[in-house]
């Protein structure tokens, strides 16, 4: 996973404005970057939890 990203970062720099554009370019990008930050917040819920 991170050669995609190192990948992105020599060719745009640090541009975080890019990267999340980059991150919802496409229909099915969109739904991956959704279901990782969706999955991930409810993973940190359930952690404080326990």
């Amino acid at each position: 996973p991170y050669v995609f990203l190192t990948q992105f970062l020599i060719h745009e720099g640090l541009n975080l404005t890019g990267f999340l554009s980059a991150l919802f370019l496409s229909l099915s990008a969109s739904e991956f970057t959704s279901d990782l930050l969706f999955t991930s917040f409810v993973f940190w819920i359930m952690m404080i939890h326990e």
